[in-house]
């Protein structure tokens, strides 16, 4: 439905083009689907249309390229960098940050603005959407082009706003809806809640932190934590909380922990490796931190835990780098343990979970949160009811007592270990005709076809 919708609106000559879709539901291989359909088509004028791919950070541009385009159309696809301009290729991929680089001339502008056909904005609520943006520049450098964003989450703000720019949201597809069609998992939330955050924290007439300074007397609450006081027993608390929660249901679980900054991250990760020495010793990596300033090692840990058929990392501590861009479809637990400031960060880091795995047997996820952000941030009407929310409540000895806060009915249908099956693949098109979907696995055009021959271990899905 989101690829003939977007087909048919640059049929149309509309510009200003918007997909939202769920985290999980494969924004990038719905944006390879189009470009596939227009070059198959062809572009309004009958050629081959040219192509640029843009967003903000390598993962998400280095993703879709070489999962998806590379393979199929090999030698036409090119990544801008270097401030090298090579006018030759068909399909670009760029990151804003590139294109502002330039010795004498930003190297956006070297590409004449009717250069690209075709402008797909991958995670567009960011970076470009502000007016005021540096980014924003680049996008109106293309203006003549069709310029088409891809987003889980717009944003609607005075300084900020999705439709403003993209005015025309083509279709939308929610977790809701992903998940009652069982596309994606459905979720359960678990909210804890420490001493310390209810009551907050006052120090002793004179009190000293780890340095030697006395610590200003007033009563410090969770706004302060990690920013301008490391409670280090906090931290200690929820580790203990996260690893007897791993205990009672899988410590095997692949589990995401977001901290406020990379020290926050690196005492988490000391605090859930001293808890959990067993698993150390068996698995070196059992609990890891993975931050932008863990480099290339970081990288590595990252693309481990990342695949299914690895037992370990487990458990990943990290501030803001896994939020976004990072496709980790058997992660089952993601722990809150940072404020979160805006609804597209929640949706985002949620994102992570989102995804079906039936490999390891991944039918939902779970949801722990520390900071209170998902009452924050409620929004059953694109995320659907959680099955389940549950408030665990520390008392003053330090135990916790559960409380089923919300529970859903289970609908009639799959029993719990099954997963829905997708309905028919014959869809009602908009026109209320009932057609088939076209093969996408077939092609036709003798160019494609001797490019997939040319690159045939990277098509070996395809049909000629």
């Amino acid at each position: 439905m989101a690829v003939n919708r977007a087909v048919r609106a640059i049929a149309r000559g509309d510009k200003r083009l918007l997909l939202t879709l769920a985290t999980g539901t494969g924004k990038t291989f719905v944006a390879y689907l189009i470009v596939a359909k227009l070059r198959e088509v062809g572009w309004p004028s009958g050629r081959k249309p040219k192509i640029l791919y843009l967003a903000d950070r390598n993962v998400l541009v280095d993703q879709p390229k070489d999962d998806y385009f590379a393979r199929v159309y090999g030698d036409l696809v090119h990544k801008i960098s270097g401030g090298e301009v090579k006018l030759g290729r068909q399909i670009y991929f760029a990151l804003y940050q590139s294109l502002e680089n330039g010795d004498e001339q930003a190297l956006f502008k070297q590409f004449p603005p009717d250069f690209f056909d075709l402008v797909i904005v991958d995670e567009c609520h960011r970076g470009s959407a502000r007016e005021s943006s540096g980014w924003r520049s680049i996008l109106e450098h293309y203006a003549p082009a069709t310029q088409l964003g891809l987003t889980a989450t717009p944003v609607r703000k005075a300084d900020a706003d999705t439709h403003a720019y993209f005015t025309n949201e083509i279709y939308e597809y929610s977790l809701k809806d992903g998940i009652e069609d069982g596309y994606l998992a459905p979720y359960r939330v678990r909210k804890v809640r420490l001493n310390i955050d209810m009551t907050g924290w006052r120090p002793e007439s004179g009190q000293r932190d780890l340095h030697g300074t006395e610590i200003p007397d007033r009563l410090y609450t969770p706004r302060d934590y990690e920013k301008q006081l490391k409670i280090l027993d906090r931290t200690d608390e929820a580790a203990r909380y996260l690893t007897e929660y791993l205990h009672r249901t899988d410590r095997m679980g692949k589990t995401i922990v977001f901290c406020e900054d990379t020290d926050h991250a690196g005492r988490m990760m000391r605090a859930l490796n001293n808890l959990n020495t067993d698993k150390v010793r068996q698995y070196w990596n059992y609990v890891c931190r993975i931050t932008s300033s863990d480099g290339k090692h970081g990288q590595a840990l990252l693309d481990a835990f990342k695949r299914i058929d690895t037992d370990e990392p487990v458990i990943a501590v990290t501030s803001r780098l896994l939020s976004t861009g990072v496709d980790m479809p058997s992660v089952r637990n993601i722990v809150l343990f940072r404020r979160i400031s805006s609804v597209p960060e929640f949706k985002q880091i949620i994102g992570r979970g989102t995804r079906l795995c039936p490999d390891v047997h991944k039918q939902s996820f779970d949801i722990i949160d520390f900071v209170e952000a998902t009452v924050k941030f409620n929004d059953p009407d694109f995320d659907g009811p959680p099955v389940r929310v549950i408030v665990d409540q520390e008392d003053e000895s330090g135990l916790f007592e559960e409380v089923v806060e919300q529970e859903v009915e289970a609908p009639e249908g799959p029993a719990d270990d099954e997963v829905a099956e997708p309905g028919s693949e014959y869809v009602e098109q908009d026109e209320g005709a009932w057609e088939a979907p076209e093969r996408r696995d077939v092609v036709t055009d003798p160019e494609e076809i001797e490019r997939v021959r040319a690159h045939g271990k990277g098509s070996s899905q395809m049909r000629v």
